[in-house]
């Protein structure tokens, strides 16, 4: 199986705190849903540090 690295970039109009990040996933295993994530911050795309590293809990079934 080839994993490939995708990313999403958000850009805000303004500095913000960001207080929650929800990802949607299906509720059985599937290749599209998000296994870990890490989130950069910065005043712009050259100067970006590293906030937040986490893995996704890979939860199924009726408790989703």
């Amino acid at each position: 199986m080839i994993e490939c690295v995708q990313f999403l970039l958000l850009k805000l109009a303004k500095p913000a705190v960001v207080e929650s990040i929800t990802f949607g996933k299906y509720e059985k295993m599937h290749v599209c849903n998000v296994k870990k994530f890490v989130v950069y911050g910065g005043l712009n795309e050259e100067n970006m540090i590293e906030l937040l590293e986490r893995f996704a809990p890979q939860v199924y079934g009726d408790n989703v």
